[in-house]
């Protein structure tokens, strides 16, 4: 009885320094894991760093007030070009301007022409299109 208690003490010694061993090789693995995550945290936290200076610098009002002086053939606001958004006008679409985009005579509608009339026939923006009726039969489907 004695025999098979020490065998049986071996074999569970064997077991659990096998177990142990498979936990400190996993533990390891995950460790350099957690070492290059913490390695490329780092990178991106330089680089951020280096992003923000260049963010920094290139909004710089001065540098942006030459650029604009440079490129911009701009000029102080005046009244008259102060409105409300209700004053803006807008253009609306005609299917006169889509046929003044037609490059052919024969007749055929052009890419413009088949835009405008696709425009003047969905419903306008907000508008729900309506439902097709949905109809039963006793065989079926009585819609397709």
């Amino acid at each position: 009885m004695i025999r098979i208690m020490n065998v049986f003490a071996l074999a569970m010694v064997v077991l659990f320094s096998f177990g142990l061993y498979n936990v400190k090789y996993d533990a390891r693995i995950a460790e350099r894991g957690v070492s290059k995550l913490r390695q490329e945290i780092e990178i991106e936290k330089e680089t951020l760093k280096v992003l923000r200076a260049e963010w920094s610098h290139l909004n710089q009002p001065e540098r942006i007030q030459k650029l604009a002086d440079k490129y911009l053939d701009l000029g102080p606001v005046g009244l008259a070009q102060i409105v409300d958004f209700q004053d803006v006008p807008t253009k609306p679409f005609t299917a006169q301007r889509a046929r003044a985009d037609r490059l052919t005579d024969d007749g055929e509608l052009t890419p413009a022409e088949r835009i405008a009339q696709e425009e003047l026939a969905s419903p306008p923006v907000g508008v729900a299109p309506q439902p097709k009726p949905f109809v039963l039969t006793r065989g079926g489907d009585a819609n397709g």
